[in-house]
């Protein structure tokens, strides 16, 4: 499926099968956006068959891919892994077209919530996430290889509407206070 989606880019939207002739430079993007250990195998994950991995390409160049995101649908949650925007299109609303389409995606397949971890530090990220409703499930600490401390975050669906459910431990969770995240937990 094609979905084109407005953003100050204007992108395409379309999920990756394993016969794609994309799938090189989705690896590629891959490995330019992540370091070691949280780099993505492409070509395995897209045969597992509770992944759902999406690219953003341009519309102007279909074979130039800016961004995709990966997924896996197992039971009622939708859990992002990975969320890739090339640095060089960055900020353009490549990675808030990438998580609308999987959020709409979850919706339309009965999911009850969107789960993720992101770095603690990244907070271009945190701001997006938190844009969507994201609320703060937890911390992990030292969850990187090079011991930076993952945000746990997540989104309740209602399963019949698709609709976002605000969440009971949202508020509770965002009293924290972080002081690296000031602004992303409370909007100042």
């Amino acid at each position: 499926m094609f979905r084109r989606l407005s953003s100050p880019l204007d992108v395409t939207i379309r999920a990756l099968r394993s016969t794609d002739s994309a799938v090189p430079r989705v690896q590629q993007l891959d490995n330019r956006c992540f370091q070691g250990g949280e780099r993505s195998d492409i070509v395995a994950e897209i045969d597992r068959p509770f992944t759902y991995l999406w690219i953003a390409a341009l519309s102007a160049d279909p074979q130039c891919v800016v961004g995709y995101i990966l997924t896996w649908h197992v039971a009622d949650e939708l859990h992002i892994l990975n969320v890739a925007t090339d640095p060089d299109h960055r900020g353009l609303g490549v990675g808030h077209a990438l998580v609308a389409q999987a959020i709409a995606w979850a919706g339309q397949h009965h999911v009850q919530s969107v789960l993720l971890e992101v770095r603690r530090s990244n907070l271009a990220a945190l701001r997006l996430y938190r844009s969507f409703g994201f609320f703060l499930r937890g911390l992990r600490k030292e969850y990187y290889g090079d011991g930076e401390d993952a945000v746990e975050m997540g989104l309740v669906l209602d399963p019949k509407t698709g609709d976002i459910v605000a969440s009971r431990d949202e508020v509770r969770l965002e009293e924290v206070s972080w002081s690296n995240m000031t602004g992303v937990l409370h909007d100042k």
